[in-house]
């Protein structure tokens, strides 16, 4: 027991050194800042602990990007600042011990260590979603609606010059997929971000999304928060033929009332 408590804290470690890059520090920099510390860490474990556990392999599937050979497989992949960002919210919104034991749960290849500049499977996302789902027992689909308005915040602090370039919530939904998207592959290379785009409705206007990975609720969620950022006063409604992979929100004007 007292191994598998100096282990945790020794992987909590290397994830949290992995996600430091944030402002200032550039993500190749930080990247080799977290193996440095992983490597610290190491050094001042017990020789027993070294033989039984080999950090420095850990740190290598950490780094390295995920295989993903087929069409599909890169179709799917996600960057790793959206598992980062998973990590966090899970850490600010259950604890750092519940994160724990979430990727203990969802057993993941790589320990849940993902960097920011990194390709992951989708898969290994909804994994730790449905582990956290089971612990929390809450509904899945919250889970990730809460994560899209926490990630949407965090854009806020990221990407704050793409956000203040736009007036209100439809004139930045409306240029998600011509503008934003574009711009992210540029600051990501190898990007595939979904299908996002907008038409008029009767009383309002649809927000179209479509994705190979199934995570329209988290979509959801960014839209809401969309909505608080610009303090708009509207409904969103999911339409009842959405699905995972591709889904519709309708937004209405609304009054104080509405307000998300």
């Amino acid at each position: 027991m007292a191994f598998c408590n100096v282990n945790r804290c020794r992987m909590r470690l290397f994830r949290c050194t992995l996600r430091l890059p944030e402002e200032g520090i550039p993500m190749c920099r930080a990247s080799h800042l977290g193996i440095f510390l992983a490597w610290v860490v190491l050094c001042i474990t017990s020789p027993e602990s070294r033989g039984r556990r080999r950090v420095p392999q850990v740190a290598r599937q950490a780094i390295r990007q995920c295989p993903v050979d087929s069409p599909v497989e890169r179709a799917t992949a996600m960057k790793g600042m959206i598992f980062v960002e998973l990590m966090n919210f899970m850490d600010e919104s259950f604890g750092a011990d519940f994160t724990e034991r979430v990727i203990e749960q969802a057993d993941l290849p790589n320990e849940a260590a993902f960097t920011t500049v990194g390709n992951y499977p989708s898969e290994h996302a909804g994994a730790l979603v449905e582990a956290a789902s089971l612990l929390a027992d809450a509904d899945a689909a919250g889970l990730c609606e809460a994560f899209g308005r926490y990630l949407f915040q965090r854009f806020e602090v990221r990407f704050p010059h793409l956000l203040h370039r736009y007036a209100s919530a439809r004139e930045l939904l409306d240029h998600v997929q011509s503008h934003i998207h574009e711009e992210v592959k540029v600051i990501y290379p190898g990007a595939t971000p979904p299908s996002v785009t907008t038409h008029e409705c009767e009383g309002g206007y649809i927000v179209a999304y479509r994705s190979h990975r199934a995570f329209a609720h988290i979509a959801f969620g960014l839209v809401q928060q969309c909505i608080v950022f610009y303090s708009e006063h509207s409904r969103v409604e999911w339409c009842p033929d959405s699905v995972s992979d591709h889904a519709r929100f309708i937004i209405r004007p609304g009054t104080d009332s509405d307000a998300i």
